[in-house]
């Protein structure tokens, strides 16, 4: 696991001050805050879903995959529907004996993700374990890239009869956009109507602006095909404020006053009481 630099007492630096800026302006009419501790609260929360969100694309892979009664055969399936799903673009190898899994290696010009609109780059390993009703699978992460997105480390994937598919994540390393976040959770992805919605619960720690802020999530939930931020739940950040005292800050991403943050990537932010309508980062969705 990559090293996250340690917490350390600071005010608030040029970035956070570029951020502080930059939420300060108007969301379709909708008064945003430039309070510094908001904007850092909804920063810290904008970084971890970003890493929740390439997780949950490498864990989708498999949401077609019908459980098999052996592992031998459970690898032969999952290579067939990655290999239709990624229409023979990504180098696609079985490996059986012992352990039973597979090899995906997408080449330096990516592979699309259909229903995702992200392409992806890297190398990810599957080993299968089977039972009468799932199939559980250990995804190992090598040099994985989604755009701004790297990720190194272990998630497990248990698919179970009608097809729902559960991921767990221990000390996973993910770079986003530079920000280093260590995840630590499970979540479930739904697949209906071809659509996927894909929900976690978990903590971690974001390595952010010179400092390490610890982070809770509550269902956090997302549509990955559809929508550039999440539609629901919440992300509790731990953090110094700015008159040098620790706190909690909750960030919710549900409707504000008729801006849904899926579509707006407008949170509110409450901290000692006091709630504010502040700004996710800016990212780009196709």
């Amino acid at each position: 696991m990559r090293s996250i630099p340690r917490p350390r007492a600071s005010s608030m630096t040029a970035l956070a001050v570029t951020l502080a800026a930059a939420a300060a302006l108007p969301a379709c009419g909708r008064k945003v805050t430039n309070d510094p501790d908001a904007v850092r609260a909804a920063a810290v929360a904008g970084h971890t879903d970003r890493a929740l969100e390439g997780i949950a694309v490498a864990a989708s892979l498999l949401a077609d995959v019908p459980p098999a009664a052996l592992p031998q055969d459970a690898v032969v399936v999952a290579r067939d529907v990655l290999n239709v799903l990624f229409l023979g673009c990504a180098d696609i190898e079985i490996f059986t004996g012992t352990t039973a899994g597979l090899t995906i290696a997408f080449p330096d010009g990516g592979c699309r993700v259909p229903l995702t609109g992200v392409a992806l780059q890297g190398t990810l390993t599957f080993t299968a374990t089977t039972a009468d009703d799932s199939s559980t699978w250990s995804l190992v992460l090598e040099d994985f890239v989604v755009p701004e997105f790297q990720g190194d480390g272990a998630v497990t994937v248990v698919i179970l009869e009608g097809r729902s598919v559960t991921y767990d994540v221990e000390d996973l390393w993910v770079s986003v956009a530079g920000v280093e976040v260590t995840l630590n959770g499970a979540g479930v992805v739904y697949s209906a109507a071809g659509s996927r919605d894909v929900v976690f619960d978990g903590s971690g720690q974001v390595g952010y602006d010179g400092n390490t802020y610890g982070f809770d999530v509550d269902a956090l939930s997302r549509r990955p095909s559809r929508d550039c931020y999440p539609e629901s739940g919440r992300i509790t950040v731990s953090l110094r404020l700015e008159n040098g005292l620790d706190a909690s800050a909750t960030v919710d991403f549900k409707d504000h006053g008729g801006l849904d943050t899926d579509d707006s990537g407008l949170v509110k932010v409450t901290i000692e009481g006091r709630s504010l309508t502040a700004a996710l980062p800016e990212r780009a969705c196709d």
